[in-house]
């Protein structure tokens, strides 16, 4: 940080100040707000629904709140940064029957590592079958549809309470025949601001707080 004094602390908010204050952050909050906010309403809605849907048991049981969970191996799927405070290999499956026959998989695997955890997973929503028309309604050949997502995440500790995560995903879509792809990435933070003796005392994790 060369823009401080040499006698200036260089704690967590002057980090921040100064990172925040480069050139191509000022660009990208520009694009961000000049970007009509029906086209970024657009882009929220449309395509990879999917990845609304809860993945994991316990995620489930606590109605997606999940964010500020961490250490666990499905933090790939809801913040990246939760995967900093792993500390053991992890494999998660998840299998649920869907409509019109269709089924949701989500599988994931985390690996502590020095630096940066590190995580791959796999999600993908079967549609089930469908039957077709032609132009005067009559039977055709059934067809599929499906959604697949691969992922990649890593998260790092950048202080005692303060992790931070990126990610990167590969999105697919398919149906009839016709598919579509699409790359997307994700940034996370987790902010634990409950002291640990605190959290002990309740019961809950370190990092549950954000």
């Amino acid at each position: 940080m060369k823009g401080l004094d040499a006698k200036t602390r260089k704690d967590f908010a002057n980090t921040a100040i100064y990172w925040l204050s480069r050139p191509y952050v000022l660009a990208f909050a520009l694009v961000f707000v000049l970007t009509p906010s029906c086209m970024i309403v657009s882009a929220i809605e449309s395509g990879a629904d999917f990845l609304n849907i809860g993945a994991g048991a316990r995620a489930a049981g606590m109605g997606s709140a999940y964010t500020a969970v961490t250490g666990d191996a499905s933090s790939i799927y809801y913040n990246p940064a939760g995967l900093a405070y792993g500390d053991k290999r992890e494999l998660s499956f998840m299998h649920a029957g869907w409509l019109l026959g269709g089924s949701y998989d989500f599988a994931a695997f985390a690996m502590p590592m020095k630096g940066w955890n590190s995580a791959f997973s796999f999600t993908r929503l079967d549609h089930g079958s469908f039957e077709s028309r032609g132009a005067n309604r009559e039977a055709g050949a059934g067809f599929g549809a499906s959604d697949k997502a691969v992922a990649l995440a890593a998260g790092r500790q950048l202080g005692k309470n303060l992790s931070v995560g990126l990610g990167a995903k590969f999105i697919q879509s398919e149906i009839a025949g016709y598919g579509a792809e699409t790359f997307a990435i994700d940034f996370g933070v987790v902010l634990d601001v409950v002291p640990a003796p605190v959290l002990r005392s309740v019961g809950a994790e370190p990092g549950s707080g954000s």
